[in-house]
């Protein structure tokens, strides 16, 4: 058995300047200063600018600030993951318990953002939503793409109403809804919910939500 001749004597912490007894296991002085020691290294400008746009973006859908996006405006249109055959891959449909209630949705993340709306009506950001209750029809088109039914209304506090579509993949069909959704009714606010806002929202309070 090899001697190590530093167990047992005093070193003096980097971190915090301590002296402390030096063990074979130990090469701090305490859990706080082994934290800090292994810290990351600082983040650049870059990053703190890109970190607080998310963070703005999660307060504008979390902190009762829904209304602060322009009047029917669709925000984004973010592309998820493909497989190889170019579609959507790990969608996932089918029923999820929703606090007790049994709903069928065609992917994880649209029962993931059910739970989220929830969290928002516990937390009072919003009165109430729906799955699919309303279908907008395009007047004078005759082929595809006649109508369309946005995944959830949401009931603000304040009375009023708007439709959010989350989409991780976004297809020449889903665009072309979108598009008409804008020009037949342009009273309607609708905001797209693309794979970037869903990962911000999901690793920021995805299991304080208990997403699947």
């Amino acid at each position: 058995m090899q001697f190590n001749s530093n167990v047992g004597l005093k070193k003096k912490c980097k971190i915090c300047g301590s002296e402390y007894i030096k063990t074979s296991i130990s090469r701090y002085c305490s859990p706080k200063c082994m934290a800090e020691n292994s810290e990351k290294k600082k983040p650049t400008f870059k990053e703190l600018a890109k970190k607080k746009k998310q963070q703005e973006t999660l307060r504008a859908l979390s902190g009762g600030k829904l209304g602060s996006v322009p009047k029917n405006q669709v925000v984004s249109e973010g592309l998820g993951e493909f497989g190889n055959n170019g579609q959507f891959q790990n969608v996932q449909r089918g029923h999820y318990d929703i606090n007790g209630m049994t709903m069928y949705f065609r992917s994880k993340w649209e029962a993931n953002y059910a739970l989220y709306l929830n969290f928002l009506i516990d937390n009072k950001k919003i009165k109430d939503w729906d799955f699919e209750p309303d279908t907008f029809v395009f007047d004078g088109i005759s082929f595809v793409t006649r109508k369309y039914t946005p995944d959830f209304k949401i009931k603000n506090n304040d009375g009023s109403i708007e439709y959010h579509e989350v989409k991780g993949f976004m297809d020449s069909k889903s665009k072309t809804k979108l598009k008409r959704m804008k020009k037949y009714h342009p009273d309607v606010k609708l905001i797209l919910i693309d794979s970037t806002q869903y990962r911000l929202i999901s690793r920021e309070i995805g299991k304080l939500c208990k997403f699947y």
